[in-house]
């Protein structure tokens, strides 16, 4: 059950805010309420979450978990596993928290349980892969190059680790690679894949408004998927920015709702349009629309016009043939 707590002051001033986002300080208030007398509380990503943000149904347990992983890096808050269940504990719980009686322990000590990490999913890319030599002096530095381990000196062993598949059946011999030499489990393409013509367009069209630019990432992201599937539909990039600014316009939503205000522009126009009273191009009257007597003859030939409605689109957007093809 939550519990009255006492937050200081300081806490608005600690340096350990840089790099937070807000939802994620709001969040780590919220586990000082949720925890006992003895700072423990249930990690559990979906209760929490469900605690702290009740109103905010865009919030998924995903991102309660990014949001617990910050708050450990931030923090030092301890997050621990007993009999399956996930718990923290705050350790300057006693620095900042005065309690004359105190109820019995609700939750396990973190010494009954083992170290849990609350979003394993942000440190999948960095763990090494099977048969890389886990032995360094340091971090290697992010790149986009795969991977090149110095080569051992003639007569150093190989490395005996087990193969962690199917349960672990036994241990074999790897033998640490000459730099630059590719087996089959790292020969993996130099490159990344170049970013999809609708991603790079959906991006475009929520950086164009200034209130979902400024939104925090994890937002921004959700906001170009919602962006993204609308273009796909046949929706154009100016109808969903026009449609956009002017639901933000009414003042419906609270500051940090851009989830539901994008989610509302866009079925009003997919109604607008169903009704014949927009152009899902531009969102302007169909009357007004400037590519309503265009002609829809897809095998007709490439016109001076059409040559001339592309510059507007690649204008509008701020982008050149080269950027596109370069999927930046």
């Amino acid at each position: 059950m939550p519990r009255i707590r006492t937050i200081k002051p300081e806490y608005w001033s600690s340096p350990n805010h840089r790099g937070l986002d807000p939802w994620s300080r709001l969040l780590y208030i919220a586990m000082w309420n949720w925890a006992d007398d003895y700072g423990r509380g249930m990690a559990n990503a979906k209760e929490l979450g469900g605690f702290a943000f009740r109103e905010d149904e865009d919030i998924t347990p995903a991102d309660v978990r990014r949001m617990l992983g910050e708050i450990q890096r931030a923090f030092g808050v301890v997050f621990y596993e007993v009999g399956g269940r996930p718990y923290y504990v705050i350790p300057s719980w006693e620095d900042h928290q005065k309690i004359d009686r105190r109820s019995q322990p609700k939750y396990p000590a973190p010494e009954d349980g083992t170290p849990w990490d609350p979003n394993p999913a942000s440190r999948t890319e960095h763990r090494p892969e099977l048969g890389e030599n886990r032995i360094s002096e340091k971090p290697a530095e992010v790149s986009a190059e795969p991977v090149e381990h110095p080569a051992e000196p003639a007569g150093v062993a190989a490395l005996e680790i087990g193969t962690g598949e199917q349960g672990n059946r036994g241990s074999r011999s790897t033998s640490v690679l000459p730099v630059g030499q590719r087996t089959d489990r790292n020969a993996r393409p130099r490159e990344a894949p170049a970013a999809q013509p609708e991603n790079l367009l959906a991006r475009r069209v929520i950086r164009a408004i200034p209130r979902y630019r400024a939104a925090p990432g994890w937002v921004c992201k959700h906001l170009a998927v919602l962006a993204r599937d609308a273009l796909a539909a046949g929706y154009g990039a100016e109808a969903l920015t026009r449609y956009a600014r002017m639901v933000i316009a009414e003042e419906r939503f609270l500051l940090y709702q851009h989830i539901p205000e994008l989610r509302a522009a866009l079925r009003r126009l997919e109604l607008d349009v169903r009704q014949g009273d927009a152009c899902p191009c531009c969102g302007r009257d169909p009357d007004d629309c400037p590519t309503a007597s265009a002609p829809t003859d897809i095998d007709r030939s490439w016109t001076a016009q059409d040559q001339a409605e592309l510059e507007r689109a690649r204008a509008f957007l701020g982008a050149d043939p080269d950027e596109l093809a370069r999927g930046a």
